[in-house]
């Protein structure tokens, strides 16, 4: 696995880790998205460093109990 995979994805344990320990819930995809996106958007933008090598693909349900 590449090391941008790496972190990327313990980046997005260490999300989901702490929005469960802080709201008791599993973490909405959109949140984890949008985190991923923001940071690898800004490092590209502000940073003058070349885009990062990685793509995603995000899938997720939700267990809504009526």
């Amino acid at each position: 696995m590449r090391q941008l995979q790496k972190f990327y994805l313990l980046h997005l344990r260490l999300i989901s880790q702490r929005y469960k320990y802080k709201y008791g819930q599993p973490a909405p995809v959109e949140l984890l998205v949008q985190q991923i996106a923001d940071q690898k958007q800004g490092y590209t933008q502000f940073g003058g460093l070349r885009p990062y090598g990685v793509s995603f693909i995000f899938a997720g349900w939700y267990d809504i109990q009526v």
